[in-house]
């Protein structure tokens, strides 16, 4: 892409947009004072650029795209080759180890207690649940 542009900067097509907004003013002008040699020429011009714009505006953009796309790859390249090449340790030591200060057993007389009412109160529920069943079998 780069050598089609340098051919076509050859031609005397460098920066598209620039060049047809100038030469098409000095065009108008040339024509407006009566230049008809200086009119021809810059005629000439502008067909130049109507015949190798579109091209050169085409590899352009293409070039900045794939620039773009290349630099983005060879980030992600590096990247890769660093975690390919980077040595990770075994075992990951995310805190030291260390004795309790007071030894922790789980408290039992709360165990216990939470255990008999909630037994309780489903024992309650159950019988209230059996004696309502039956009362709607008599009806």
């Amino acid at each position: 892409m780069e050598d089609s542009l340098t051919v076509l900067r050859q031609l005397g097509v460098h920066d598209y947009e620039i060049q047809v907004e100038m030469f098409t003013e000095q065009y108008s002008k040339a024509l407006v004072d009566g230049r008809d040699k200086a009119a021809a020429n810059l005629h000439d011009k502008l067909d130049l650029l109507a015949k190798y714009g579109s091209a050169y505006v085409s590899l352009r953009d293409n070039l900045t795209e794939e620039t773009k796309k290349l630099s983005y790859i060879r980030s992600r390249y590096e990247e890769a080759q660093v975690d390919a090449t980077q040595d990770i340790p075994h075992k990951f030591v995310v805190d030291r180890a260390y004795p309790a200060e007071k030894k922790t057993y789980p408290i039992r007389w709360l165990i216990v207690v939470v255990s008999t009412l909630s037994a309780f109160f489903v024992g309650i529920i159950a019988i209230i649940a059996i004696e309502n069943y039956k009362h709607l079998q008599a009806k």
